[in-house]
Order: C-alpha cells, then structure tokens, then sequence
C-alpha cells in the first residue's frame, strides 16, 4: 500500500533542500566576490607603489601579498563552514527522508485514518553523509598535529589550509555545479601553502612543491635583516627551514670548531662562508641597529650564501658559528632575539680552568699574543682572565632572550667517547636533520696539537708534554674557589630551564678540578692537563 504524503509531512523534507540550494549558492558567490575584492587590493598597492616610485620589491611587495593572503585566506575560512553547514543541511534531508519511510512502516490508524509516529530526529543515528563529513574533520585536524609536531614551524595560515584539504577528503562528491566551483576557488586562492610534501625514499627529505612558498618568494632579493624579519611572518612549505636557521655561541675552545665542520659535512646544513664571521659583534657592535647597509648585504648574501639557500629551496639548515656571540650574550641576546626571534641557540660550555689554559695556548700558538707572552706565569694569566670572565651573566641573558630554543652542551660530554654519539644525535634531532649523518664521530679540530704541528715546534711523543702546565697547589686550589660560584650559577640555571641535571653538571666539573689535585705530589707540584 502506498503512502500519501501530505504537506504537512513532507514540507520539512522539502524545506532542508532549499537551505542547501540557498546556502551552496550564496557560499559560492560570496566566494567569488571576495577574490575579486583582493585581486583589487593587490592592484590598488601595486598602482599605490609606482605612484610614490617605490623601486624596491622587499618595501612593499610582502605586505601587498599579504593583505591578499589575508582575505584569500578569509575566504577560505568562510568556504569551510559553508561546507560544513551544507553538509549538515545534506544529512537533514537524508534523515527527514528516512524517517517518512520508517512512518510509511507504522501507520497506526484505527479509524482509517493514518497517524504517522516518528521519533526526534535527534535520536536517530548519523547518516552515511553525515558521519562522513565529520570523520573527515578528526582526518584534518590529526593532520594539523602531525604538520606542526613534524616541522615545527608551521603556522596557522598552513595549518588552516592543511585542514581545508583534509575535510574534502571522504565527503560525497558536491551535488551542485556552484558547490564544485566554490571548492575549486578555495584550493586555488589557498594554493600549494599547508600541503604536506611526500617524503623522499631513504632520504628524509620531503619533495619539492611545484611552486614557492610565500616565505621563499619574500626572501629573494633581501639585501637587510628587515627584510627576513619582514619575511619570517610568511608560511613556509612543510620542510623549509628559516633563514638563518641556527647559531653555535659557545665560547673558545669549547668545541665550536670541531662542532662547526662536523655539522658542516651534512647534507641538510648549510654552513656560512666563514665559521666565525663575527657580523654582530665586529661589523654591528652588539647593536643591531647599527649594521651599515653594505654589511648586512655581505653578511645575507655571501656570508650565510642566501642565493644558495634559495636555490635549494630553503631544504638546508643555515648556520654560523660565532664565538663571541656567547660570551656577549648581556649585549647581543635581547637585540638578537627582536630581529630574529626564531633562531636556534647551541651553546657549548667547557670546564672552567681547562679552558682558560686552552685559550692562552691558542693565543700563543696561533697568533703569537697574549698574556703568556709577556713572560707571567700560567697561575697569573689565568687568574686575572678568569677574574674578568665568567658563564652565567652572558647565560643567563641567552636564556630570557630564547627560552625554549637552546641546546646546551657540556663539553666534557661532547669529548668524551662514551657520551659524545648521543649528545651529537641529541642535536641534530632537535635541529630536524638525520641524526646518523654525516657520522657518529666529532673529529676533534683545532687543538694545540694541531697548531704546535702545524709550526713545526712538536714531535709527535711530545704531543702529551705540550698539554701539561705546571702550577702549585695552592695556586690551583685558588682557581677552583674563584670560578666555582659561577659554575654554580650556569648549574643552577641549566637545572631551572630543563636543559641539563645541575647536580650532574657540577659534578662533571668536581671530577676534572679533583682529578688535578690527585695529581699533586708530596711538595704541592701539580701538573694540570686541560680536559
């Protein structure tokens, strides 16, 4: 037996499928005049440009893009809760439909008459349509987790356009000619931002988009560190590093060198043409503000090799090493920090004495200068350098600037060959390059060694005797007083920023002064031999 539907009950069957013409037609044109809204923008700041004879792409360009981004963007947005309203309107017409034929199957009328019963909508379960749609949404938003865990650095504009992706997959393909093309106006107002690249094979490295992310196109042509501020707010492809990526700023002879060329030889990192250009502390004089234009064009451009960055589609990490970065951290760090908030910090501290004594011989050897070149004891040159210098104020500056983005390194942990492949695969993983390459061994450069060497002042058995320095006991037990509260102080920190175990730390620098003291005969002669 049939069952006539009377207007009463089929309007609301009718009622949802009007809403859903209504809605997909109106998401559609609003979509349209928004595009046409920016295309207008961006001509209009073009036209603005030439009017005021703006030759220079880097003083407007980001921002006229921008702004069309923006309402690209906005359009977007209003396209996917369009989508979504559209989809909940499918699914009302889909369960109105279902429940006219479960009443057609419970028709109660005793008198002749038919009664139609039907439970809430609400009650009844979420239709193939429906529950498509929202498992879609779980799809996006694991999606957003895993672009912003892998890479770290992806923003909400990607994470937005990522989600947009995502939500079409799995949904009915759009009943309307206008719901087609309104998707399509999406994905290509949005483009290729927010796309996961697919990984390439063995090699870690995700494939090449087929264009340039808005941050790639801004960095062509800067020629000042204005310009990559003004271009690190742009999204990046998943898989491209900011440029420059990371700083070492550890102290002399703590490393940085050995550290430098290690990293150097991977294929993910690209290193500046010079380990220690030494830009913001010679060229700048800790004031960023003060950098003259033809030196910041040096520095981006030949220095940190901006051209090659680009040219490898910003896939390497850049990196320059610094040394008097770190012990001027209360000059450089909060300067630093407003110009290039996002950059990596590796800062590599080394026992104290030991390095004390490591760089008087490096100023021998190498440069032929420095305190023990005037004929003073190693105890005097040591105690009055000592005196001036110490790790935990220039530390401390480092970790307010950058809290969250510091790898520190005890250097007795990098050279020892127990620690050293975890405190170097420890690194790299937080820098978001393989661990394994380009080995598992530092390979220790420029020691005293090397330089004696080099001069032709050292044998090869003379090696351990070039290393030894004579001093009393008290005189070394002197030392140990004057820079154990610092070393404190660095402890305490590290402990504080969850960046190292303070106990651990001091008790790694304990051994090595303890070690010395073992060492002193019966009459108070020790020899030290830097760790």
């Amino acid at each position: 037996m049939s069952v006539v539907c009377d207007n009463k009950c089929c309007g609301g069957a009718k009622k949802p499928e009007r809403t859903l013409r209504t809605a997909t037609a109106c998401a559609f044109w609003l979509s349209i005049a928004i595009i046409l809204l920016a295309r207008s923008q961006l001509a209009s700041t073009q036209h603005s440009n030439k009017l005021h004879k703006c030759d220079n792409d880097s003083c407007s360009a980001p921002h006229s893009l921008r702004g069309a981004q923006n309402l690209l963007h906005a359009a977007a947005h209003h396209l996917t809760q369009q989508h979504r309203h559209a989809a909940g309107a499918s699914a009302a017409v889909q369960l109105v439909a279902d429940e006219a034929a479960d009443v057609g199957k419970r028709q109660l009328d005793v008198t002749g008459k038919k009664q139609l019963q039907a439970g809430p909508i609400a009650q009844k379960p979420r239709s193939g349509a429906a529950a498509s749609a929202g498992g879609s949404e779980l799809q996006a938003a694991a999606a957003q987790q895993q672009v912003a865990g892998t890479h770290g650095g992806a923003d909400e504009d990607s994470a937005a356009a990522a989600s947009l992706a995502s939500s079409e997959q799995g949904r009915p393909a759009p009943r309307h000619e206008g719901d087609a093309a309104a998707v399509v106006a999406a994905h290509a107002a949005i483009g290729a931002q927010g796309q996961a690249a697919d990984q390439v094979a063995g090699g870690g490295q995700p494939s090449q988009p087929s264009a340039p992310s808005p941050y790639q196109l801004a960095l062509q042509g800067c020629s000042d560190l204005l310009c990559l501020q003004r271009a690190s707010a742009l999204d990046r492809h998943p898989g491209q590093f900011m440029f420059p990526h990371f700083f070492i700023v550890g102290w002399q002879k703590c490393a940085t060198t050995s550290l430098f060329f290690h990293l150097s030889q991977h294929p993910a990192v690209l290193q500046s043409s010079q380990k220690e250009p030494e830009f913001f502390s010679n060229d700048c004089g800790y004031s960023t503000a003060d950098c003259a234009e033809d030196a910041q064009k040096r520095y981006i451009s030949k220095t940190l090799r901006l051209e090659e960055a680009l040219e490898g589609d910003l896939q390497r990490s850049t990196v320059e090493a610094s040394t008097h970065y770190g012990r001027n951290g209360h000059l450089l760090a909060h300067p630093l920090h407003e110009l290039m908030p996002w950059l990596k910090i590796v800062i590599s501290m080394r026992e104290p004495i030991s390095r004390g004594i490591s760089m008087l011989a490096h100023q021998l050897d190498k440069h032929d200068s420095g305190c023990l070149t005037s004929g003073k004891s190693t105890f005097h040159c040591l105690e009055r350098s000592l005196t001036k210098e110490g790790y935990a104020k220039p530390f401390q500056a480092w970790l307010e600037a950058y809290p969250g983005q510091i790898f520190l390194i005890q250097y007795e942990n990098l050279t020892s060959s127990e620690h050293q492949v975890n405190v170097l695969h420890g690194l790299k993983h937080w820098l978001g390059i393989d661990p394994e390459l380009p080995n598992n061994d530092l390979g220790i450069r420029n020691t005293r060694e090397y330089h004696l060497k080099r001069k032709g002042q050292l044998a090869e058995a003379e090696s351990e005797e070039a290393n030894s320095w004579p001093m009393e006991r008290g005189q070394y037990e002197l030392l140990v007083d004057l820079v154990r509260p610092d070393a404190q102080k660095v402890a305490d920190l590290a402990a504080k920023y969850g960046l190292a175990d303070g106990k651990v730390w001091m008790r790694n620098w304990e051994r090595e002064w303890q070690g010395t003291l073992d060492r002193c005969d019966e009459d108070g002669a020790c020899i030290v031999f830097p760790s």
